[in-house]
Protein backbone atom coordinates (compact mmCIF):
# COMPACT_ATOMS: atom_id res chain seq x y z
CA UNK A 1 0.00 0.00 0.00
CA UNK A 2 1.27 3.28 -0.71
CA UNK A 3 2.03 6.23 1.88
CA UNK A 4 -0.08 8.83 1.68
CA UNK A 5 1.74 10.98 4.35
CA UNK A 6 3.85 10.52 7.74
CA UNK A 7 3.10 13.04 10.23
CA UNK A 8 5.46 13.52 13.22
CA UNK A 9 5.84 16.12 15.92
CA UNK A 10 7.61 18.80 14.39
CA UNK A 11 4.77 19.27 11.73
CA UNK A 12 3.22 21.29 14.64
CA UNK A 13 6.72 22.69 16.14
CA UNK A 14 6.24 20.25 19.14
CA UNK A 15 9.66 18.83 19.96
CA UNK A 16 10.42 15.47 19.47
CA UNK A 17 11.25 13.69 22.75
CA UNK A 18 12.76 10.08 22.87
CA UNK A 19 10.45 7.28 23.49
CA UNK A 20 9.67 3.47 23.21
CA UNK A 21 6.65 3.58 20.64
CA UNK A 22 3.91 1.48 21.39
CA UNK A 23 2.59 -0.05 17.74
CA UNK A 24 -0.88 0.72 16.58
CA UNK A 25 -2.29 -0.39 13.38
CA UNK A 26 -5.89 0.87 12.41
CA UNK A 27 -7.75 0.90 9.23
CA UNK A 28 -10.23 4.18 8.35
CA UNK A 29 -12.57 5.29 5.71
CA UNK A 30 -13.80 7.97 3.96
CA UNK A 31 -17.37 6.55 4.36
CA UNK A 32 -19.66 8.17 1.09
CA UNK A 33 -23.74 8.10 0.77
CA UNK A 34 -25.06 10.25 -1.33
CA UNK A 35 -22.57 12.70 -2.06
CA UNK A 36 -21.79 13.09 1.78
CA UNK A 37 -19.32 11.57 3.87
CA UNK A 38 -19.31 10.04 7.41
CA UNK A 39 -17.62 12.01 10.70
CA UNK A 40 -17.43 11.09 13.73
CA UNK A 41 -17.80 14.02 15.95
CA UNK A 42 -16.31 13.54 19.53
CA UNK A 43 -17.84 16.59 21.55
CA UNK A 44 -15.78 16.66 24.66
CA UNK A 45 -12.43 16.88 22.79
CA UNK A 46 -13.80 19.26 19.95
CA UNK A 47 -12.93 16.88 17.34
CA UNK A 48 -13.80 15.42 13.92
CA UNK A 49 -12.19 12.61 12.49
CA UNK A 50 -13.13 9.80 9.93
CA UNK A 51 -14.70 6.30 10.79
CA UNK A 52 -12.23 3.61 11.78
CA UNK A 53 -10.25 2.26 14.49
CA UNK A 54 -7.78 -0.52 15.72
CA UNK A 55 -6.92 -3.45 13.79
CA UNK A 56 -7.59 -6.48 16.89
CA UNK A 57 -5.16 -9.13 16.82
CA UNK A 58 -5.50 -12.12 14.03
CA UNK A 59 -7.99 -9.41 12.50
CA UNK A 60 -7.04 -8.75 8.47
CA UNK A 61 -7.29 -5.08 7.29
CA UNK A 62 -10.23 -5.08 5.38
CA UNK A 63 -12.23 -7.19 8.10
CA UNK A 64 -11.35 -4.40 10.69
CA UNK A 65 -12.09 -1.74 7.80
CA UNK A 66 -15.65 -3.18 7.61
CA UNK A 67 -15.91 -3.67 11.54
CA UNK A 68 -15.22 -0.34 12.69
CA UNK A 69 -17.29 1.24 10.12
CA UNK A 70 -20.31 -0.74 11.00
CA UNK A 71 -19.45 -0.11 14.59
CA UNK A 72 -19.32 3.48 13.99
CA UNK A 73 -21.79 4.24 11.63
CA UNK A 74 -24.10 1.40 11.27
CA UNK A 75 -23.55 1.17 7.75
CA UNK A 76 -22.99 -1.88 5.75
CA UNK A 77 -20.57 -0.93 2.85
CA UNK A 78 -18.28 -2.00 0.02
CA UNK A 79 -14.79 -1.11 -0.48
CA UNK A 80 -14.41 1.08 -3.90
CA UNK A 81 -10.80 2.22 -3.75
CA UNK A 82 -7.66 1.65 -1.14
CA UNK A 83 -5.81 5.09 -0.78
CA UNK A 84 -3.09 3.74 1.27
CA UNK A 85 -1.28 4.09 4.45
CA UNK A 86 -0.51 7.53 6.46
CA UNK A 87 1.80 6.87 9.38
CA UNK A 88 1.96 8.86 12.58
CA UNK A 89 5.08 9.22 15.45
CA UNK A 90 3.97 10.75 18.58
CA UNK A 91 6.74 11.18 20.71
CA UNK A 92 4.67 12.98 23.03
CA UNK A 93 1.82 10.01 24.30
CA UNK A 94 4.67 7.61 22.01
CA UNK A 95 2.57 6.18 19.53
CA UNK A 96 3.51 4.47 16.52
CA UNK A 97 -0.05 4.41 14.44
CA UNK A 98 -0.07 3.01 10.35
CA UNK A 99 -3.44 3.76 9.31
CA UNK A 100 -4.80 1.63 6.60
CA UNK A 101 -7.21 4.27 4.50
CA UNK A 102 -10.40 3.41 2.19
CA UNK A 103 -12.84 4.47 0.63
CA UNK A 104 -16.08 3.11 0.61
CA UNK A 105 -19.93 3.54 -0.86
CA UNK A 106 -22.82 3.02 1.72
CA UNK A 107 -24.69 -0.04 0.57
CA UNK A 108 -27.19 -0.05 3.76
CA UNK A 109 -27.76 2.64 6.67
CA UNK A 110 -27.93 1.64 9.76
CA UNK A 111 -27.15 2.91 13.32
CA UNK A 112 -24.12 3.08 15.21
CA UNK A 113 -23.13 0.83 17.99
CA UNK A 114 -20.72 3.36 20.15
CA UNK A 115 -18.30 1.84 22.71
CA UNK A 116 -18.21 2.97 26.21
CA UNK A 117 -15.32 5.44 25.46
CA UNK A 118 -17.26 6.84 22.87
CA UNK A 119 -20.50 7.50 24.64
CA UNK A 120 -18.15 9.12 27.37
CA UNK A 121 -16.59 11.23 24.55
CA UNK A 122 -20.02 12.16 23.57
CA UNK A 123 -19.45 10.76 19.85
CA UNK A 124 -22.02 12.09 17.18
CA UNK A 125 -22.38 10.73 13.93
CA UNK A 126 -22.62 13.62 11.21
CA UNK A 127 -23.43 13.81 7.24
CA UNK A 128 -21.42 16.61 5.65
CA UNK A 129 -21.11 17.19 1.79
CA UNK A 130 -18.52 15.86 0.60
CA UNK A 131 -17.06 19.57 -0.77
CA UNK A 132 -17.36 20.12 2.72
CA UNK A 133 -15.90 18.17 4.89
CA UNK A 134 -11.98 19.40 4.15
CA UNK A 135 -13.10 22.80 6.14
CA UNK A 136 -15.02 20.87 8.22
CA UNK A 137 -12.43 19.00 9.49
CA UNK A 138 -9.58 21.99 9.63
CA UNK A 139 -11.86 24.75 11.39
CA UNK A 140 -10.67 24.56 14.68
CA UNK A 141 -6.50 25.25 14.90
CA UNK A 142 -6.77 25.27 18.64
CA UNK A 143 -6.68 21.26 18.97
CA UNK A 144 -4.49 19.94 21.81
CA UNK A 145 -1.90 17.13 20.72
CA UNK A 146 -3.52 14.37 19.66
CA UNK A 147 -6.61 16.96 17.86
CA UNK A 148 -3.76 18.08 15.63
CA UNK A 149 -2.65 14.77 14.54
CA UNK A 150 -6.56 13.39 13.88
CA UNK A 151 -7.62 16.43 12.10
CA UNK A 152 -3.95 16.44 9.41
CA UNK A 153 -4.54 12.41 9.07
CA UNK A 154 -8.51 13.00 8.07
CA UNK A 155 -7.43 15.60 5.79
CA UNK A 156 -5.17 13.79 3.60
CA UNK A 157 -7.24 11.19 3.66
CA UNK A 158 -10.07 12.77 2.78
CA UNK A 159 -8.39 15.07 0.29
CA UNK A 160 -6.62 11.54 -0.94
CA UNK A 161 -10.44 10.36 -1.61
CA UNK A 162 -11.27 13.75 -3.46
CA UNK A 163 -8.29 13.40 -6.13
CA UNK A 164 -9.35 9.87 -6.86
CA UNK A 165 -13.27 10.91 -7.27
CA UNK A 166 -12.04 13.80 -9.35
CA UNK A 167 -10.63 11.75 -11.59
CA UNK A 168 -12.60 8.81 -12.20
CA UNK A 169 -16.45 7.76 -12.49
CA UNK A 170 -18.19 6.86 -8.94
Amino acid sequence: MKIICKIIDSDFGFKKKKCIFRRRKAARAVVLHKNKVALMRITKKGYLTLPGGGIEKNESIKSALLREVKEETGCKVKIVKELGMIEEKRTHVKLHQISYCFLVKVIKKGKPDFTDEEVGSKTKLIWAPIEKVISKLNIDQNFDYQGKFMAKRSIAIVQNAVDYLNKNKF
